[in-house]
């Protein structure tokens, strides 16, 4: 197998994103803390560190992210130019932050997510495989277990995970494989400190650790 060679990257909060995150924890101490609730925050939480979040009318605002800017900056080093890269995201409007990033920096992208029929997903591998001028796939991280056929590049990385570690560990054996002509797959972990993306990941690395549903916003929400 190819070695693996992993990064983490540390974007900060933003200072809008600071302000959020600690609304977020004063509404977490003062509210219920039934599952339903909880979990509610956690992906509120979670889609911040993305760089947006739910208003209550159920509209998206965009918050300023330093791990969007960063990405970018990754996109453009020479480690990634010129190169098929997978980039896997939690959530779907994350998907379009990224989409948004490569347009910017000038890398044809392609989605992937579990919302796209059949043949739109096809159609996505297909294009990513077969045409040169299709550099990036953007997948949800969830959907990496359908990716069996997809022909894939030495280059990951995760703008945000999953909770499972199921879904972590498909969505790497899509990178590291045997057919791999590279020696080497570079995979770069975008992770905020002291927050839930630092938490999901040592977690996902933690080979003792039996479920990520042990989350809780009491684990980060602290002063």
């Amino acid at each position: 197998l190819p070695e693996k060679v992993p990064y983490v990257l540390n974007p900060e909060l933003t200072p809008k994103q600071k302000k959020l995150y600690h609304q977020i924890k004063k509404e977490w101490r003062i509210g219920d803390k039934d599952l339903s609730y909880t979990m509610e925050q956690i992906s509120k939480g979670r889609q911040l560190l993305d760089g947006f979040i739910y208003m209550d009318d159920d509209e998206v605002m965009r918050v300023p992210c330093e791990k969007s800017s960063l990405l970018g900056r990754l996109l453009s080093t020479k480690l990634a130019h010129k190169k098929k890269i997978v980039i896997f995201a939690a959530f779907r409007e994350s998907l379009k932050i990224i989409g948004e990033v490569c347009e910017k920096v000038g890398r044809k992208s392609v989605l992937y997510y579990g919302g796209l029929s059949i043949s739109e997903q096809v159609y996505s591998i297909n294009r990513f495989r077969d045409e040169e001028e299709i550099e990036v796939f953007i997948c949800q991280g969830g959907c990496a277990v359908g990716l069996n056929e997809l022909v894939v590049s030495n280059v990951a990385i995760y703008y945000s995970n999953t909770d499972k570690r199921r879904d972590r560990a498909q969505s790497e054996k899509r990178q590291i494989r045997p057919t791999q002509e590279a020696p080497q797959s570079y995979i770069f972990d975008l992770v905020t400190p002291n927050t839930y993306d630092s938490i999901i990941y040592k977690r996902l690395q933690d080979k003792e650790s039996r479920s990520m549903m042990l989350l809780s916003p009491k684990d980060v929400y602290h002063d």
